[in-house]
């Protein structure tokens, strides 16, 4: 095992402050350089989230005080400050590790504005893995390059391909370099100051997605716009203006199968702006970073027989609508 696979555990667990030891107990270092999670919660012991399932580790239940001085450790000693991530379900910490947070939320006019009593903390371990997009690379952009969605189920693995596949595109792998601009709302992509892809793209860190795709339009210039979990409906709607810019996107979304990418609507709403061409999908957490397929956008309606996307879908220079769409591809 890699030390820097090792070192991404042990920086991860830092950020929990001097209860760590006391909650992991003695963890090998197969098990540290394989986890990709570590889950606490109130009342039980340690889990660590590794290839082969889930592994109880520590000899005693995570207290009530113990997890209060691990939320104040993860907060830097500001819980007051990280309300709002809280809010949200997570703290973004240095590394590029992620804690997800839940307890009991304080609700005003239907919005969760805190969270109070945490209950669970799941803390994501990042790690930077040179050379694990290479095939992802190849086979979306050998023909050019387009832009392109990675689908794959929660732990899947599309953080750490879109990151290294931001660092290919940067460097040329596909055959010229191109400018990269990383949206980072989450501040999971990119891995702290002085990291390979900090050094070779553009990184707009903590901004809200389309907040920071119109800013990376506005002063960027940016061959490439690369960003995390695309949702919500002002994301497609600055994804389009970036299209519209004639840039290229590279995107991930929750999606574990091609019935779920025709089921999902911010997929079929990326898909309506006409220039997505290709999509990855991952083979699940049993496998992360695998590619299980990668498609032509047109192929979800072939595989699942939808008309969940009506909007335009560009296919090859042939501008189409919806079901016609489909319909005319398989006949």
């Amino acid at each position: 095992m890699t030390s820097g696979y090792l070192s991404a555990f042990l920086g991860a667990a830092a950020a929990l402050g001097e209860e760590a030891h006391n909650v992991l107990g003695a963890v090998s270092e197969q098990d540290m350089a394989l986890a990709a999670e570590i889950r606490l919660r109130v009342g039980a012991r340690a889990v660590l989230s590794l290839p082969d399932g889930l592994r109880t580790v520590g000899t005693d239940p995570v207290t009530r005080r113990q997890m209060d001085s691990m939320i104040l450790a993860l907060c830097g000693n500001s819980v007051y400050t990280h309300q709002h991530e809280m809010a949200s379900g997570f703290i973004s910490l240095p590394g590029g590790h992620r804690a997800g947070v839940c307890g009991r939320a304080v609700v005003k006019d239907g919005i969760v504005t805190a969270v109070r009593d945490v209950s669970t903390i799941c803390l994501r371990i990042a790690r930077e893995h040179r050379g694990c997009a290479d095939a992802l690379v190849d086979g979306l952009f050998s023909h050019g390059l387009c832009s392109a969605i990675i689908a794959g189920a929660p732990s899947s693995g599309k953080t750490t391909l879109l990151r290294d596949a931001a660092c290919a595109l940067a460097e040329g792998r596909t055959g010229s370099r191109q400018r990269i601009a990383v949206v980072d709302e989450r501040g999971e992509l990119a891995v702290g100051d002085g990291s390979r892809i900090s050094s070779l793209c553009d990184v707009l860190s903590g901004y809200p997605k389309a907040e920071g795709i119109m800013t990376a339009l506005r002063c960027l210039s940016p061959d490439v716009i690369v960003c995390d979990e695309v949702g919500g409906e002002g994301d497609v709607r600055a994804i389009q203006s970036g299209i519209n810019s004639g840039v290229h996107f590279l995107c991930s979304v929750h999606a574990g199968s091609v019935a779920e990418v025709g089921r999902r609507q911010q997929i079929a709403a990326l898909l309506g702006t006409g220039a997505f061409r290709r999509i990855a999908l991952l083979t699940g957490r049993t496998a992360p970073g695998r590619i299980s397929r990668i498609i032509d956008s047109e192929e979800v309606y072939e595989d699942t027989g939808s008309g969940a996307h009506r909007g335009v879908l560009r296919t090859g220079g042939d501008v189409r609508h919806g079901q016609a769409a489909a319909q005319k591809s398989s006949a």
